[in-house]
């Protein structure tokens, strides 16, 4: 395949829909065209993040602009994608002094890319289970601690693995442990807090539902949601609304109040928008949220369908 005719990372503008990338600081963004990604003799100890940052971006758009086909990755299919993310793991295992940046980086590449049967999945089940381990050994050198933003993207990486948690045990990678702890601690923007929330959900609904993060870090993220529900953009209002779905029950308790503050702010904004309302963020934030509610407990969202209709004025 011609890697001309693959997006360049800079060139595609930002717009709706775009999705959440994660660009360290020590990654600016600079123009690169895919060409240049993709020749290894490009990568040096000194350009490996920002070079993994921009690749990135190129597997996100691709994924983006082709979400409603159902065709493996094209860029998953190229032989200089593995030969590349082959030498990429290795120098970024023997690179201790960047920490474990350039190995979320990788996690997050290989997230994006949808796979099909034959040898590339098996590559990419073996890559990924290489991946993991060099993880997993690198939090534990490095006290097992991850910085916030670290946490946030390595859970976002799996929260949305195309059939990657074929390579571990129930699902389960070799972090997994480490992203728990590391939520512990952490602590997150009222957005953040938000994609978060999204991320563990996602994680239990569609990769691990063994997966158990503590029910007071869940409470913790809830509580700095609600305090900024007011600042967090359309869009996050639908995340937000839309994350309990892949919780249990327990966990929603935990941020039932959220739920009602998120719902309220929604339903809030979409009588300021008027007539335009139906079609707009907040609704849909409405209804995303009733769904979910809906879904665990349905006295709970007949609740919140009255709160919000006196609110809003929504006929819901």
């Amino acid at each position: 395949m011609n890697t001309r005719r693959l997006p360049n990372p800079i060139s595609l503008p930002e717009r709706a829909g775009m999705p959440q990338l994660w660009v360290p600081e020590e990654a600016p963004e600079e123009p690169q065209v895919v060409e240049d990604l993709m020749d290894p003799s490009s990568v040096s100890d000194s350009t490996l993040v920002p070079h993994l940052a921009a690749l990135e971006r190129v597997t996100a758009i691709e994924r983006m602009l082709c979400a409603s086909e159902q065709a493996p990755s094209a860029l998953s299919r190229l032989p200089a994608l593995r030969t590349l993310l082959d030498g990429c793991l290795d120098r970024a295992i023997g690179l201790q002094a960047q920490g474990v940046t350039p190995l979320v980086l990788l996690l997050r590449v290989v997230s994006w890319l949808r796979l099909d049967d034959g040898l590339r999945r098996d590559f990419y089940l073996d890559y990924t289970r290489r991946l993991a381990l060099a993880l997993h050994g690198a939090l534990g050198f490095f006290g097992g601690s991850l910085r916030p933003q670290e946490t946030l993207a390595a859970l976002e990486a799996w929260s949305r693995w195309d059939g990657l948690g074929a390579a571990f045990k129930r699902g389960r990678p070799e972090f997994a442990s480490s992203l728990q702890g590391a939520l512990r601690s952490a602590r997150f923007s009222p957005g953040e807090s938000v994609r978060v929330l999204a991320a563990i959900a996602a994680v239990r609904a569609e990769q691990c539902p063994t997966w158990a993060p503590c029910a007071t870090v869940v409470e913790r993220l809830g509580a700095t949601v609600t305090r900024a529900a007011a600042s967090l953009t359309d869009d996050e209002l639908v995340l937000g609304l839309g994350a309990p779905r892949g919780l249990s029950w327990p966990y929603y308790q935990c941020i039932a109040s959220v739920m009602r503050d998120l719902l309220l702010e929604a339903a809030r904004r979409a009588r300021l928008a008027g007539q335009a309302a139906a079609a707009s963020g907040p609704a849909a934030a409405v209804a995303v949220g009733l769904a979910a509610a809906e879904a665990f407990h349905r006295p709970t969202a007949e609740r919140l369908r009255q709160a919000v209709a006196v609110e809003g004025g929504l006929a819901v």
